[in-house]
């Protein structure tokens, strides 16, 4: 009985030891009031190792994305993979996270170690509207990773039939290989959406142009 509550007790301390801060809480639950109020504000959160911000933007919570703005913490940072949080944002789809970010210094046109660009992050987004306005900025869609892997193959993989056919819409060319010699069509078949992997088959189709059957009238 003695040894178990010995252990009972040794298991709180070290839960204790670990709890999360009420400002990991407060960002996780966008309690914007328990932001503003919170007196430190650390470099990096303990619990996960990221920024406050980049907590803030990976859980969507707007509102306390805005508290940290008018607490003046940074958001333009880059992270060990050479990822701004606009990344984060992008692949969310969430236009409305990506513009207060942009506001703040962060930069469209970078590019993290492995060569993705926003575009590669925003193929993999549920709302085809983030896709659309990277795009409309001049983003390239056929950008190419340190793989050779386009924002297309992306797109295919990750299921995302409306962001494939935005990137066709763009110029994005189906006909792509990786630099392992992955195709657009593997990309989609590993993905296993029948609708993606139809679009796909309908680009590789060649055109053509049956005779009319007849002579024309003299």
């Amino acid at each position: 009985m003695r040894t178990r509550l010995v252990l009972l007790v040794a298991l709180y301390g070290i839960s204790g030891l670990y709890a999360e801060s009420p400002l990991y809480w407060a960002l996780a639950n966008n309690d914007a009031v328990e932001v503003w109020q919170a007196e430190d504000l650390p470099e990096m959160l303990e619990e996960n190792g990221l920024t406050a911000p980049a907590w803030a933007v990976a859980r969507g919570n707007a509102e306390a994305l805005d508290v940290l703005i008018w607490r003046g913490v940074s958001l333009d940072k880059v992270d060990g993979q050479g990822r701004n949080l606009l990344f984060e944002a992008a692949a969310l789809g969430r236009l409305d996270l990506f513009e207060k970010i942009l506001t703040q210094g962060a930069k469209v046109d970078k590019v993290d170690v492995q060569g993705q660009t926003l575009v590669h992050a925003a193929a993999r987004a549920p709302h085809p509207e983030m896709l659309e306005w990277l795009l409309a900025q001049g983003l390239g869609g056929t950008t190419r990773t340190e793989l050779g892997v386009t924002p297309l193959m992306v797109a295919c993989g990750e299921r995302r039939r409306t962001a494939v056919e935005t990137l066709l819409k763009w110029g994005a060319v189906p006909e792509d290989q990786d630099f392992l010699g992955r195709s657009v069509k593997d990309y989609a078949e590993a993905g296993g959406d029948p609708g993606t992997l139809e679009l796909i088959d309908a680009t590789l189709t060649p055109w053509t142009i049956e005779p009319a059957g007849k002579a024309p009238p003299l």
